[in-house]
């Protein structure tokens, strides 16, 4: 079997131009230099995880090397409105020879219509692991972007004390992990110094799902139980 070669990955992944380049099958057809089996070119050897669990186990195939992080994702089971399973992550992949190396993926798949992104995505440029409030950024970007339906709450949302109150997207869900990187978690004094920072960002997550507070919400997605 042939060995996965980091620095033709990277070059790879620089010289994207579209989406087409970005999706991460294609990047690996390259970078292997299989021959065309699959439809429009795409490999079959590494085709797009079909879940959210298939997509931890995905990289690891690939080179044991590389890390992949959940930043936040998002499920709903919609089958009983047969409208099939609906997948969404927010991860950053890694490689531990390589510790500038990280590069932010996007992965959604709607089993329904059998439509998938499984793309690298070059901005934000990342030199360093993100902290908790640039990570915060890019998940609000996403939360309100074009992968959530774009109905609006009743409610108005203020970002800030004193801010003007905007009308935001509703996002769908019925789970949703948020890393405990980003800690969210709730603190029980006021005195803590996360307290502002996490229930100011719970606030604005949970008024982003629609169906809150039936959605459930877990914000200390990976964090290893003692």
């Amino acid at each position: 079997m042939k060995k996965f070669d980091l620095n033709k990955f990277i070059k790879i992944i620089k010289k994207s131009k579209d989406s087409y380049d970005s999706f991460i099958p294609n990047i690996l057809d390259k970078v292997f230099d299989w021959k065309k089996s699959g439809p429009d070119g795409i490999t079959t050897k590494y085709t797009f995880p079909k879940n959210l669990n298939s997509l931890h186990k995905f990289f690891k195939k690939i080179d044991k090397k590389i890390k992949y992080e959940t930043v936040f994702n998002v499920y709903d089971d919609l089958r009983q409105q047969k409208a099939g399973e609906w997948f969404f992550e927010l991860g950053i992949i890694s490689h531990q020879t390589n510790k500038k190396l990280l590069f932010i993926c996007v992965y959604f798949y709607a089993t329904r219509y059998d439509e998938v992104t499984f793309d690298i995505v070059k901005k934000p440029k990342l030199n360093k692991y993100p902290d908790r409030i640039k990570l915060m950024k890019i998940v609000h970007q996403y939360l309100d972007g074009k992968y959530f339906p774009k109905t609006t709450t009743d409610e108005s949302l203020f970002d800030e004390p004193g801010g003007v109150g905007q009308q935001i997207n509703g996002a769908w869900g019925s789970v949703v992990n948020f890393s405990y990187k980003l800690e969210l978690k709730p603190q029980k004094t006021v005195s803590h110094p996360l307290y502002d920072y996490s229930l100011l960002h719970r606030y604005k997550i949970e008024r982003s799902f629609i169906s809150y507070p039936d959605t459930k919400i877990n914000y200390e997605f990976g964090k290893k139980r003692k």
